[in-house]
């Protein structure tokens, strides 16, 4: 392919857009600069020059929008976590991996059986993700009684395949799940009788203004 730019000097500058196939191969790749141009003694000359051109390889980079999380002492809850692909390439078979420790723990299992026939705790297929999609991540998390209130450390890896079918897994993102005090239930206990109590009080007093 060939594309062309007029200039009236040799101080002007030519500029040029450059359109790269889907199935370039990254590295180093030669264009050639092909001028032809007029001079005091004659025209319609041609010089030729090559310059190299790089072409970056695809690439896939992650980026966490949010975690989302309903842990609470001694229960087991959700954590959503929501993941974009910011990077250049279409990635297959996504799986994103949480990891939690103490005293957080994975419960149950993920989804990942529809690719493998089996699934596996800690792990959530997202199947293809294209370059600036997001990607949303369930889990379930079991969290210990004796946890206290804060935000706890845990991490996450994103396993995928390119198009070469290249199979990768990204670096660990680190992030923090809340665990939030449970609710006082012996409090809610106490209004919910104060509350069956008055309306207890109220029938009585309807009643004996009826006599």
């Amino acid at each position: 392919m060939t594309s062309s730019s007029y200039v009236e000097s040799s101080e002007d500058t030519a500029t040029f857009r450059v359109k790269v196939s889907d199935d370039a191969v990254a590295g180093n790749h030669i264009l050639y600069l092909v001028e032809t141009f007029d001079d005091d003694y004659a025209s319609d000359l041609v010089s030729v020059e090559e310059f190299p051109v790089y072409i970056a390889p695809k690439l896939a980079a992650f980026q966490v929008l949010s975690v989302k999380s309903d842990l609470k002492p001694d229960s087991t809850g959700d954590v959503v976590i929501e993941l974009k692909n910011a990077g250049n390439a279409e990635i297959y078979n996504t799986v994103v991996m949480l990891e939690v420790s103490s005293p957080l723990s994975i419960a149950g299992t993920g989804t990942f059986g529809s690719i493998l026939g089996q699934s596996q705790p800690g792990e959530y297929f997202v199947g293809t993700v294209k370059p600036g999609d997001v990607a949303t991540a369930r889990f379930r998390v079991d969290v210990d009684k004796d946890a206290g209130e804060g935000s706890y450390p845990a991490s996450i890896k994103v396993k995928y395949y390119d198009e070469s079918n290249y199979e990768h897994v990204s670096n660990s993102i680190v992030i923090s799940l809340e665990v939030k005090p449970s609710p006082p239930y012996i409090l809610y206990a106490a209004i919910g009788i104060a509350a069956i109590g008055l309306v207890i009080a109220a029938g009585i007093v309807r009643r004996r203004r009826k006599q």
